[in-house]
């Protein structure tokens, strides 16, 4: 999220020092011992669409279940075994090849991972060479399960508003229903812009500023299941699930607030949207994969199906098997609608998909669970794993090593993906003075924060959405990577001594130092253990060195872990409460701009993050001008004019500093050689972005 995520990340092994790096044996390691026993999985939940939910086991069961199957005969999931036998034979296997692939023969030896040039990394993983190989590989071919790192955690009902731990809501719910549009995404569309395609529409078009007219596919049929039946897809079905979409409450509402009224005509097979004010923003906003449409019947009456076991929907997927969020398993829709417009071939290309959750089962595993499945790292080296988001550049380096024949993309970071601290007063208190943020801002050096935390892979934060800032050096206008640090301003430099004659200059001295309260991340996990490591934690506690030593007594850094506690944040949205009451306090937002936002458009970094009324705006930002300005961009649709409010909006909370941003990360996807269409966009990962791509993904020999 736009602090810290509302669940730990996944661990990186034993805590380490601060500034110490983390090596390749130390990763693999790691990575290594973690797992969970593959009777736990097959006993998970599961059901086809038309079977009752079964109840997900806790640990305590997996375990128990472990112990009784220890005399039975192997039972497979994938190659691995519940055997004692298996077990230790696949861990002396794993060992064996992280000893290798790590390239150490003599033991205690260390390497560091070495830092990076973003820029060389931009270029030499940029997504145009998935194109290139595109061309190489020739036509897509037909069959095969994609299996995949579903780590991000999954959601089929569209009604879910995000789970604190595992994800945001339903983020893979297009590969089991349609949009009327989507992003698009292969290895032939340029990733780092945004691009829609239709999916159930056909066309689309702005019959005036208040009107927007969709036209839907011929021939869509819901599945033969109680209560559709078969039946055709309808408009009637369009304005339905646009209507329970747009309620308050609804995790979608947002998209939808200058929607007034949805007119359905069935004979014509149109959706007529009106609208009470222009909303530019509207197009980009329903592409996110929340936006899917349901039959009427669920609209009407949710309850009707398990969401969660089950499901009706119209997309080039259905529910094999859900096992809550540990794993699923997906199969073709033999009834999919859809057609690929570049080889005419029926679609999706893929037999099945299969996630497996390993943040989660590396979580059990820390928490005690038994010890069987294996780790990401086995399941990539044995080819149970077909692509993965690397959690760095040391995993990533270290996964090419384990499969040469790997293609690697880096992405540019998800605006507002990285950490940043709100003030927790910018009516009153210290925070009030704009010296003192300001200062606070230029103590940091964000260029040390991206080597020690993300060895270089990282770029200054600010949270807003580069892609709509006018650039003349590419062929679409826009921009395609953020902005450097000079270009964010004088306020995103490290200058110590000038932040000091700042906080001078607000009345802060060794004398008379200012109390700072920094809101860290949870202590514990929700089991009660010692929350992990992670490199949120780690970069917070840089950050609170730096703020010691560019403004020494000046300031006097105090850490705050909170603790788990749920709490409802309004608008559909809930998370962990902030611990720190100081009117000195930074806090992060466990749920701020990014977990809520859809990146795809700015409207929610602009309008719904600095507009004194907007639903995200947790900062407390309150300045007239940026009012004007934030609601003239989502209002205009001319791209130009857009772009000129939106870096007014971006240069004016430069010079104010209204959110102390630190820096976020690159993103890295890695693939297997033989998977084709499978490409990461810039506001996300291939799957948590844009999953509908999965329908023209394929697998080769």
């Amino acid at each position: 999220g736009c602090g810290m995520s509302a669940r730990p990340e996944r661990p990186e092994g034993r805590p380490r020092l601060l500034r110490r790096q983390l090596t390749r044996r130390e990763l693999l390691g790691a990575v290594t011992r973690a797992g969970i026993g593959a009777s736990g999985l097959a006993l998970v939940g599961c059901g086809g669409d038309d079977e009752p939910a079964v109840e997900r086991p806790s640990v305590r069961a997996l375990e128990q279940a472990e112990a009784q199957q220890d005399e039975q005969e192997p039972q497979v999931l994938g190659t691995h075994s519940r055997t004692e036998s298996a077990r230790a034979a696949q861990q002396q296997a794993a060992a064996d090849q992280a000893r290798q692939a790590a390239g150490q023969e003599e033991a205690g030896t260390t390497e560091a991972a070495p830092i990076v040039d973003p820029l060389e990394w931009r270029e030499k993983y940029h997504w145009r060479h998935l194109s290139e190989r595109s061309a190489e590989q020739g036509a897509p071919r037909r069959g095969g399960e994609l299996r995949v790192d579903a780590s991000r955690g999954f959601e089929w009902s569209p009604f879910e508003t995000g789970s604190r731990f595992y994800g945001q809501g339903a983020r893979l719910a297009p590969l089991l229903y349609s949009q009327l549009m989507s992003a698009a995404a292969d290895d032939d569309t340029h990733a780092h812009r945004t691009q829609i395609e239709g999916d159930l529409a056909t066309a689309w078009e702005f019959a005036d500023e208040l009107t927007l007219i969709f036209s839907l596919a011929d021939g869509v049929a819901w599945p033969d299941w109680s209560p559709t039946n078969g039946r055709e897809l309808t408009a009637g079905d369009v304005q339905a699930s646009l209507d329970v979409f747009r309620q308050p409450g609804a995790p979608q509402a947002g998209a939808y607030a200058d929607l007034v009224g949805v007119e359905a005509d069935d004979g014509e097979g149109t959706v007529a949207l009106k609208l009470a004010r222009p909303a530019s923003y509207l197009l980009n906003s329903i592409i996110a994969p929340q936006h899917v449409i349901i039959p009427s019947e669920l609209a009407a009456d949710p309850g009707l199906i398990d969401w969660s076991q089950q499901a009706r929907g119209t997309g080039p997927f259905r529910i094999q098997l859900s096992g809550g969020n540990e794993l699923f398993e997906l199969k073709r829709n033999e009834s999919y609608f859809k057609r690929d417009a570049r080889t005419g071939a029926q679609l999706p290309y893929l037999d099945g998909v299969r996630g497996l959750n390993f943040w989660l089962l590396e979580s059990l595993v820390a928490a005690g669970a038994p010890d069987a499945l294996g780790s990401r790292a086995v399941n990539w080296e044995r080819g149970e794993l077909h692509a993965l988001s690397a959690s760095g550049v040391a995993e990533a380096q270290a996964m090419l090593e384990l499969q040469p024949d790997a293609v690697m993309q880096v992405a540019p970071p998800v605006p507002g993906s990285g950490l940043q601290y709100r003030f927790r007063s910018l009516a009153d208190g210290p925070f009030r003075d704009v010296r003192v943020r300001q200062a606070l801002s230029m103590s940091l050096d964000r260029e040390a924060l991206a080597r020690e935390i993300y060895q270089g892979l990282a770029t200054a934060e600010c949270a807003q959405n580069w892609t709509f800032a006018a650039d003349g050096s590419t062929d679409w206008g826009m921009r395609e990577w953020p902005w450097t640090l000079d270009e964010l301003g004088a306020h995103f430099g490290h200058a110590p001594a000038a932040a000091r004659e700042l906080l001078a200059a607000a009345g802060y001295s060794d004398a008379e130092p200012l109390p700072i309260a920094l809101d860290a991340p949870p202590a514990v996990l929700p089991t009660g253990d010692p929350a992990p490591e992670s490199s949120q934690s780690r970069l917070i506690e840089l950050l609170a060195g730096q703020l010691r030593g560019s403004l020494g007594g000046a300031v006097a850094v105090e850490l705050l872990p909170r603790t788990f506690e749920q709490t409802d944040l309004g608008d559909g949205r809930s998370g962990l409460l902030a611990a720190p009451n100081s009117e000195a306090a930074l806090v992060y937002d466990a749920v701020g701009t990014a977990a809520a936002a859809w990146p795809a458009d700015p409207d929610d970094f602009a309008y719904a993050a600095m507009h004194s009324g907007g639903r995200l705006n947790s900062a407390g930002i309150d300045d007239p001008q940026i009012d004007d300005w934030s609601d003239a961009q989502r209002r205009t649709y001319d791209a130009g004019k857009r772009s000129e409010l939106l870096e007014r909006i971006r240069t004016r909370e430069a010079e104010q500093v209204w959110r102390l941003f630190s820096v976020a990360p690159y993103q890295i996807q890695i693939r297997r050689g033989q998977v084709g269409n499978l490409s990461a966009p810039y506001f996300g990962s291939a799957l948590g972005a844009a999953p509908r791509q999965l329908e023209r993904a394929w697998l080769g020999g």
